[in-house]
């Protein structure tokens, strides 16, 4: 709200350099990090405009919205773009009683498909949250780099109740 926020690392004594190399380096061993035992970040073979956070034999809605959340703090757009468009191509549901949700669990090789097509609220949840951070941070592009207009299409899906077992992400009364 006010654009000041508190740095606890400061408070307790850390420089501004040392936190930020700290954070530099996490974030470098993440993304770009040794492929057989740092890394969790990769780019599709033969495809470079996607990217997908692989963790435990899988790509989850949680570790790509959470690598969105990363990269938008980090303030790379080019990162947020390839897993956001990732998690739209091959995860998010085109039609059925769960279109505009994500499936939350996909095999990590081509062709990527679902293992679980059931979503993960907190993976759509975080999708959206940083959907519109991102919306603040860059402004809105086109088509699915229309961050605002994403979120929004997202979270109209959530608090639709559906068939089965399932009901809304969002309950519409209670919010």
């Amino acid at each position: 709200y006010t654009g000041t926020y508190r740095n606890l690392f400061n408070e307790i004594g850390y420089s501004q350099a040392s936190v930020d190399a700290k954070v530099n380096a996490a974030f470098q061993q993440f993304f770009f990090g040794d492929s057989a035992n740092e890394r969790l970040y990769y780019t599709l073979p033969g495809d470079t405009t996607m990217g997908f956070i692989y963790a435990s034999g899988y790509v989850l809605t949680e570790g790509q919205s959470y690598g969105m959340m990363t990269a938008l703090q980090m303030d790379r757009r080019d990162l947020f773009d390839k897993l956001w468009k990732f998690a739209k191509t091959y995860m998010q549901q085109k039609s059925g009683d769960l279109q505009g949700y994500f499936s939350w669990k996909d095999t990590a090789a081509a062709p990527f498909a679902p293992e679980d097509v059931n979503p993960a609220p907190d993976g759509e949840e975080y999708i959206v949250t940083s959907l519109f951070m991102a919306a603040k941070r860059w402004g809105n592009g086109t088509g699915m780099f229309n961050y605002q207009e994403q979120a929004d299409s997202i979270l109209r899906y959530m608090t639709k109740a559906k068939t089965g077992s399932m009901g809304p992400e969002i309950n519409p009364t209670r919010k």
